[in-house]
């Protein structure tokens, strides 16, 4: 659900897993399915899928997503990708992870996902962030909301709508290359819920290649 505050241009609720331990980016991808699931209850959900985030099947999915092997890395990333395929056809989740090919490099892009009930999963540098070091791996937040001067996301090792400032955080997103996921039911084009200036600066700069 897309709530409009006075202090945030847009918000959005999901439950927030504490569970660092187990995989920053299983984390956010369990955040994002509930979300998906409370909020696009007309797709087909398997029936073990609840809506409910304490039911014990929201535990099973975060630990079946886990990696300890790699933490971070992008080894990490395609492992977890695979374990999800496997269990969103066991399980009945009609949702496929996407890798966009339109780079963001402006954070107020992000809110045009928002706007349309899609919250991204960013890939930053938590180091960077929060103690002006680079870092060596990849840290995931789910983007929950946006303002002129800040970007809220629930973080799994800091805290639900951190309030990470925007030109700082900007800085730690582009040490990982502006990388970010979007989780879309099965069928949904990317290009339907970007920002038309995405779609134009991606044309020109491929086309700029020729």
């Amino acid at each position: 659900m897309v709530v409009a505050v006075s202090k945030k241009v847009i918000k959005i609720d999901a439950p927030l897993y504490l569970d660092c331990n187990n995989n920053c980016f299983s984390a956010c991808l369990a955040m994002a399915i509930h979300f998906n699931r409370i909020n696009r209850k007309h797709l087909q959900w398997g029936g073990q899928i609840s809506q409910d985030h304490k039911d014990p099947i929201w535990n099973e999915i975060l630990t079946s997503l886990s990696d300890k092997s790699a933490l971070g890395t992008e080894s990490s990333f395609k492992k977890i990708n695979g374990r999800y395929e496997k269990m969103r056809k066991n399980k009945g989740i009609p949702l496929r992870i996407r890798e966009p090919k339109y780079k963001l490099k402006d954070a107020s892009q992000l809110s045009i996902m928002l706007q349309n009930n899609h919250p991204p999963i960013v890939l930053y540098d938590l180091d960077l962030y929060l103690h002006n070091r680079r870092g060596t791996y990849f840290h995931s937040a789910l983007v929950t909301g946006i303002d002129s001067s800040h970007i809220y996301a629930h973080d799994p090792r800091l805290q639900a709508d951190f309030p990470f400032h925007l030109d700082k955080f900007k800085q730690a997103w582009a040490a990982k290359s502006y990388k970010y996921y979007l989780l879309l039911p099965l069928g949904t084009k990317i290009e339907e819920i970007v920002s038309q200036q995405l779609l134009d600066e991606y044309v020109n700069a491929t086309e700029g290649g020729h």
